[in-house]
């Protein structure tokens, strides 16, 4: 089996390492340094995944994994925003008081 590195972007277009980025490529395993790999693993826009190629269920899955990532980051901050703006009128609740 000859294993790639597949490289998924969810901003086509990217910048990153010296190269612009399409949605999905696939690079031999020493195409990237390690520090180049550091790099791009750093960046939310990138998922990253070894296989033969970049099949469309690497795709699926790859977009799965960012899209949680999003969302899950989008509920934390619904969470936080909605407890934060508890606390002020439960204070001015108790200040009444």
């Amino acid at each position: 089996m000859n294993q790639r590195l597949v490289v998924f972007c969810r901003m086509p277009g990217r910048w990153r390492e010296g190269m612009q980025h399409p949605q999905i490529a696939d690079y031999s395993l020493d195409h990237f340094s390690a520090a180049q790999l550091a790099e791009i693993r750093r960046d939310e826009a990138f998922s990253l995944a070894l296989g033969e190629v970049a099949s469309p269920a690497m795709v699926d899955q790859l977009m799965g994994n960012a899209f949680e990532r999003e969302h899950a980051a989008a509920a934390k901050e619904a969470a936080l925003a909605s407890g934060a703006s508890a606390s002020p009128s439960k204070g001015a609740k108790g200040a009444k008081a």
